[in-house]
């Protein structure tokens, strides 16, 4: 009898008084966890949201540069190869009205001596001058310098065929001081690469969108380009490398964002992050298998401006599609344990422009998140714990009302059903169910546990006869199979074997007396004794498989010796034999069934394991004769022991059963196979 403190009249008030205490603590910590997480999910949605807005705002800007790049590339793919004609339809098209106040210029850009076989570079570029008026300049047609077809704008439009637009890194204007980018579209001729337009996007007035935009929430967002150098930064004393106005090369006005987290580590994470998206271009474009190695090195060689980490995400990100996969784009959340300009925790939003590839940051105080929340959340911690109380109280009353007494019963009358199942109680059988007490759940649980009970009953009966009639039948079935094979055998050696001897003889008196000079008479009648003599070794080796002479002759371990013996000529299998049966030999009734489990078992190491030696163990001990054979092979698998009639498992099963013995196989894959057979010396008959 179970004590007081195991009843469940002891256990369900002890168990609603931990789960009180439990599911207070436990509203403490969901409030805590779980307020905390939907106050960072709204944070990360105001902080995504606003970079969605800003990547709206910039993808007018972008789509527009983009339309007349596109415009400018077709209208030189049709042109006549006249200096007029592309200089005033280029300058129409860059200078329509409002253009100056985003756009800063563009041209166009021939394929060396494509435009003019004599010429290599033959550009048409259009610039804003200091009051904002587009000018013609010729500067890129000078011979002196690398050449404009060497421009990081232009190199990967040439090699990347399936570029649409590309996105120049960001650079300084050197007239307004304003931030820019190059959008590149490509020319063709003749379905051939004739040169590329472009369009100098202003992004004049960003760092002051941006503030505007974040001012809502006491944070602050900055822009980069593809590659995570600043195109708007709330603080330029940071990001700037060096004053543009004095810098020969226009990339570079501006750091990087992996440069600004070396000087300052607040930053490592977001660059980081930026480092992970670029990472993911690169993976995904290997992983599609459009990754081109050859385009890394014809961009990281034809551009001064290209090194090959940027090659390699250029080639990425437009060698599949990047552009246009949401998924790649999604924005990424990052929580910041204390932001350098804010000077506390933060939540941040890391944004990819589609198309652009360029980076949007949005950044917002931890603080701000909270600030409306810690009265609502008081509120309602405390709400929550009262009525958890009350609840608690009404269902742990209700319960034991419903529940303990029923279950009471019911587990008192299974107990005395237990005690009184037996062969002796309840007509034999001993097979008893429970009493129904109603109609309740527990009433029909009662009833359903009786008939199920019935059902397994009457399966294990049925179960056990189709059991016992399927070991005798298979019994059966392999001892009239070996009856044939012994009787055939038989049949083979006694009648085929000795008239194919006498015919041999009889083939030898003849030859002797031919004539010695009828050669070819010779020759057949030697040839026809050849013959005999392999059709009596191929009878011989039929009756051997058939069911081995020396097994009925000598017994089974001298048919053990001739097979291993024959084994190792015919598969090159090292065999290492051991048998310790002394006079127990002579008692063995199931030769044929050893016999037969030892030779599938030989046949299974020499198709499927790859070995290269085998041990075979013969020992008989308490009248208990084991066989044990273990290779050096492949191992043999679960799956391979579980498979119906696997490598011929089940019928060794079957033979071993029938003769009350029993037989394991083990192994693992490397590590070769063991079988061991253990049957009794004497009884069971011969099969």
């Amino acid at each position: 009898m179970n004590s007081f403190w195991h009843s469940l009249q002891f256990r369900i008030p002890a168990v609603f008084t931990i789960s009180l205490l439990l599911i207070l603590l436990a509203i403490f910590a969901v409030f805590s966890i779980v307020g905390k997480t939907m106050l960072e999910k709204q944070a990360y949605k105001q902080v995504i949201l606003s970079g969605q807005n800003i990547v709206s705002e910039l993808m007018g800007r972008v789509e527009h540069a983009e339309s007349l790049a596109i415009a400018l590339a077709n209208l030189g793919e049709i042109l006549p190869t006249k200096d007029d004609y592309w200089k005033k339809l280029a300058r129409h098209i860059i200078d329509h009205n409002g253009s100056n106040v985003i756009i800063a210029g563009g041209g166009l850009w021939p394929e060396p001596y494509k435009y003019n076989p004599d010429l290599e570079r033959s550009s048409f570029f259009w610039g804003r001058d200091k009051t904002g008026k587009l000018k013609f300049y010729d500067n890129y047609n000078k011979k002196s310098g690398p050449g404009y077809h060497h421009e990081e704008w232009y190199v990967p439009v040439k090699y990347l065929k399936s570029v649409r637009s590309f996105w120049s890194k960001s650079y300084m204007d050197p007239y307004s001081q304003e931030p820019m980018i190059t959008v590149t579209v490509p020319m063709k001729r003749d379905n051939q690469f004739f040169g590329v337009s472009t369009i100098d996007l202003k992004l004049m007035g960003l760092h002051q969108y941006l503030e505007k935009i974040t001012r809502s929430f006491s944070g602050y967002a900055f822009a980069m380009d593809r590659s995570g150098r600043f195109i708007s930064f709330p603080d330029y004393k940071l990001t700037k490398l060096r004053d543009s106005a004095s810098s020969q090369n226009q990339f570079g006005a501006f750091g990087s964002i992996q440069e600004l987290a070396k000087r300052v580590p607040g930053f490592k994470i977001l660059a980081n992050e930026i480092d992970r998206i670029n990472d993911d271009h690169i993976q995904k474009a290997m992983q599609t298998g459009r990754f081109n190695k050859d385009i890394v090195e014809l961009l990281d060689k034809n551009s001064y401006q290209i090194n090959n980490d940027e090659a390699k995400l250029v080639t990425a990100i437009y060698s599949h599609s990047a552009g246009k996969d949401l998924e790649m784009h999604r924005a990424r959340q990052v929580f910041l344990k204390k932001d350098t300009l804010l000077g506390e925790p933060a939540f941040a939003a890391v944004y990819e422009m589609p198309e652009t590839f360029w980076k949007i940051v949005t950044v917002m105080p931890y603080s701000k998140a909270v600030e409306d929340s810690n009265a609502i959340y008081t509120n309602l911690l405390y709400s929550a714990s009262i009525a958890t109380y009350v609840f608690l109280i009404i269902i742990f009353f209700v319960i034991k009302a419903i529940l303990v007494g029923p279950i009471s019963n019911m587990l008192t009358e299974l107990q005395e059903l237990s005690e009184d199942a037996g062969p002796d109680k309840n007509n034999g059988e001993g097979r008893k169910f429970l009493t129904i007490p109603d109609k309740s759940e527990l009433g029909e649980l009662a009833q359903c546990f009786n008939q199920r009970s019935h059902k397994l009953f009457e399966v294990q009966d049925e179960l056990r006869k189709s059991q016992d009639t399927l070991r005798l039948f298979s019994a059966h079935q392999d001892n009239v199979r070996e009856e044939e094979r012994k009787e055939i055998a038989r049949e083979i050696h006694d009648e085929l074997g000795q008239n194919l001897l006498a015919l041999n003889m009889d083939l030898h008196w003849m030859n002797e007396r031919l004539p010695k000079s009828d050669k070819s008479l010779l020759e057949k009648s030697k040839k026809m004794s050849q013959l005999i003599d392999s059709t009596i070794k191929t009878a011989r080796e039929i009756t051997s498989s058939l069911r081995p002479p020396l097994l009925d002759e000598a017994g089974l371990e001298a048919a053990i010796d001739w097979y291993v013996e024959d084994y190792e000529k015919r598969h090159g299998i090292k065999c290492l034999l051991s048998v310790e049966m002394g006079d127990s030999v002579h008692e063995l009734c199931n030769t044929a069934t050893v016999f037969r489990v030892f030779q599938e078992a030989m046949i299974n190491i020499a198709k499927h394991s790859k070995a290269s030696v085998v041990s075979i163990t013969i020992v008989v001990a308490n009248s208990i004769l084991v066989l044990n054979i273990s290779d050096n092979g492949v191992g043999i698998t679960p799956r391979d022991l579980k498979a119906v009639g696997g490598f011929g498992i089940l019928g060794m099963r079957e033979r071993t059963q029938s003769c009350a013995g029993k037989i394991t196989i083990t192994g693992y894959p490397g590590e070769g196979t063991v079988v061991r057979l253990e049957i009794p010396v004497s009884g069971g008959g011969d099969i």
